[in-house]
């Protein structure tokens, strides 16, 4: 696998990175410890205010049990009532009236002047009778009662009995309070060791209900009392009242004296506790309704901080975009530059860095386009200066050659051949030493080569024919001079040497789209053109133009998409194809001399 590498990315990859690095992370960043800090905050807050109500209902319980306990304890240290429970041995019947009217006046005063709230007060003597500030008819309050007959605990701690929850024993107000709290103290002497009755005192579950929760609280707050035993023995969610713990909430109390804790899973809570020495309140307040507020402020600000980070992202591409276009569009004309074509138009100048190295390019590019034209076109003229100077040298063997054979004829009073060699000898001389032209005629280029075969012949005795199949209006087509010579010269040295026929060479022409192609096409040996090097080893060699300079003064005068193309093969004869343009450049030029 190709290792990563950071020059690997795009220049745009890497601003679009550095945006988001720089911008948009500590935004987001910042935005989602704002939010926690906001929830820390509030929920802190919030618990710092529960902690300080549950702390005052911890103190007002803590009265109230209080108080329950010293009323028991007042009562078993008064001696009136132990005087009114010897008392009941009296057979008088007027003063056993008094004596439980005296009674039931003394728990009626404690009832409304010492406990200060609603409640239940009996007193048991040891003889089985029951004095009570309420109505003691009932099965459920004979059943609950007789548990704590002093008959029953009379071997019991001489101490108090709580029993935080019990079922509402006073038939007529169980269904208005259907749970109490109890406190149960046996009445003894000072000794300890006699037993005059039982002192039984309780007060409705609502009491402590109320206490935990102030009437301003109550429409928002849940909470609960509960025992050691993790039992709820008194709340204002009525439903969870005999409830264990675990059915309200998950998780166990801390046994810090006080605190909070949120729980975790389906549905979080915030729980703040108070632990009191015999039992603990807990407020359940729901963690999701406390910052429900604080999560449509929190959502419209993501909805705030979202557009801010999509504006910022779209600044960051234009930016982005504005900085690497250029480079971009630079590095392309530099990866595609052709140095031989015009310049185009370059774009509009920038005046910042990347404008500076725009411009630079197009400046340096311009320079070096000019510089190529210039060497390209010193080249051409020197190309076409040595051909020119190629063209108009005659080979001072073939001339010496020719000369000698007109001289022999001469001597041997062969007057024809004299005079037909002198003509085509001055042919072939006007044409390379008088005429200026470098185009001709291609009936120029064939009266040239009719000329040259027929030195040829007379000089070696060589017998070939050459035949033209060209239209009439080819004739006038233009050609470099000298084109067609040095192949006609070639198919003679290379093909006829050595053969038994009559060679045969054959001028003809064709058009394919764009292109005029002449074919020199001759019945000679062929020639291998792996080997074949393009130089005439011949000493009748005509001019010092050979075939290898054939495609390069194409190529000179006509571009260089055209040229030459050869085939052959041993014993085949050759065929040499000229690509010239389909129409006659010539017209082309003598417009743009005028």
């Amino acid at each position: 696998m190709e290792r990563f590498k950071l020059s690997n990315i795009s220049i745009y990859k890497k601003l679009l990175a550095a945006f988001v690095i720089i911008i948009i992370l500590p935004q987001i960043t910042s935005y989602l410890i704002a939010e926690q800090s906001s929830k820390n905050l509030i929920v802190g807050q919030l618990s710092s205010e529960t902690m300080s109500s549950l702390q005052m209902a911890s103190d007002n319980i803590n009265t109230l049990l209080k108080r329950m306990t010293s009323i028991a304890l007042f009562v078993n240290s008064d001696k009136n009532i132990k005087g009114l429970i010897e008392d009941e041995t009296t057979a008088d019947n007027l003063k056993n009236l008094d004596r439980i009217n005296k009674f039931n006046s003394f728990i009626e005063n404690i009832a409304y002047n010492m406990m200060g709230t609603r409640c239940y007060i009996t007193v048991i003597t040891k003889s089985g009778n029951r004095y009570t500030n309420w109505n003691s008819s009932g099965p459920s309050s004979s059943a609950f009662l007789e548990k704590y007959t002093p008959a029953n605990l009379q071997n019991k701690s001489p101490g108090f009995i709580w029993s935080f929850l019990d079922e509402n024993y006073i038939d007529s107000d169980k269904k208005a309070y259907p749970y109490i709290l109890t406190l149960v103290k046996n009445i003894y002497d000072n000794s300890g060791k006699k037993l005059y009755g039982t002192f039984i005192i309780s007060i409705p579950e609502i009491e402590l209900s109320n206490l935990t929760v102030s009437s301003s609280e109550q429409p928002k707050t849940q909470r609960a009392v509960i025992d050691k035993n993790n039992i709820v023995i008194s709340s204002n969610q009525k439903e969870w009242i005999g409830k264990p713990l675990s059915d309200i909430i998950s998780t166990n109390i801390p046994e810090e004296p006080k605190g909070y804790f949120i729980t975790k899973g389906d549905s979080e809570n915030i729980i703040s506790y108070s632990h009191l020495d015999s039992m603990t309140i807990i407020d359940v307040k729901s963690y999701d309704s406390i910052t429900k507020q604080l999560r449509v402020t929190t959502n419209r600000l993501l909805l705030f901080n979202f557009f801010f980070i999509l504006l910022y992202l779209f600044i960051s591409a234009l930016i982005a975009k504005n900085l690497v276009n250029p480079i971009h569009r630079l590095s392309k004309k530099m990866l595609d530059t052709n140095f031989e074509s015009p310049i185009e138009e370059p774009p509009k100048k920038r005046m910042d860095e990347i404008g500076i190295l725009e411009n630079t390019f197009y400046i340096m590019r311009e320079n070096i386009y000019k510089l190529i034209q210039d060497n390209q076109e010193k080249e051409k003229k020197k190309r076409e200066s040595d051909m020119k100077f190629l063209q108009s040298q005659i080979s001072p063997h073939f001339l010496f050659n020719t000369l000698n054979t007109i001289r022999w004829a001469g001597i041997n009073n062969n007057n024809q051949k004299v005079a037909d060699m002198v003509l085509a000898l001055s042919n072939l001389l006007r044409m390379t030493i008088v005429k200026e032209n470098d185009l001709i005629t291609i009936s120029e280029e064939i009266n040239t080569l009719r000329s040259y075969a027929l030195i040829i012949q007379m000089r070696h005795s060589t017998q070939f024919e050459l035949i033209c199949n060209l239209p009439e209006e080819l004739l006038t087509y233009h050609i470099p001079k000298l084109l067609l010579q040095p192949i006609v010269e070639n198919s003679i040295i290379h093909g006829f040497e050595n053969i038994d026929s009559e060679g045969i060479i054959e001028i003809s022409s064709r058009t394919e789209d764009q292109f005029m192609i002449l074919s020199i096409i001759d019945n000679g040996a062929g020639m291998d053109l792996n080997s074949f090097d393009g130089k005439n080893k011949k000493e009748f060699k005509f001019s010092g133009i050979g075939i290898k300079n054939i495609d390069e003064r194409i190529k000179i005068y006509f571009g260089d998409k055209y040229g030459i193309k050869i085939t052959s093969s041993i014993n085949q004869g050759t065929t040499v194809e000229l690509w010239l343009p389909s129409h006659d450049i010539y017209n082309d030029r003598k417009e743009e001399s005028i």
